[in-house]
């Protein structure tokens, strides 16, 4: 018997205050901070580290500007 769950989650960067969390898809709930960065060069380079790092179901999102 296969018990996968789905991860059910996603990195936002936030454009305005370059804070990069993981979220909960469903409630857009924060799950983890991940960092606050000063770039969004740098932002992305937390999303993308986290990546690699954890299990992320849906990717990396961005707020509206």
């Amino acid at each position: 018997m296969n018990l996968h769950m789905s991860a059910n989650n996603l990195i936002l960067i936030n454009r305005k205050t370059l804070d990069v969390t993981m979220r909960d898809t469903d409630t857009g709930k924060t799950i983890m901070r991940i960092g606050k960065a000063k770039t969004l060069e740098e932002a992305i380079d937390l999303a993308e580290n986290c990546l690699e790092n954890e299990i992320v179901e849906y990717g990396i999102r961005f707020t509206k500007k």
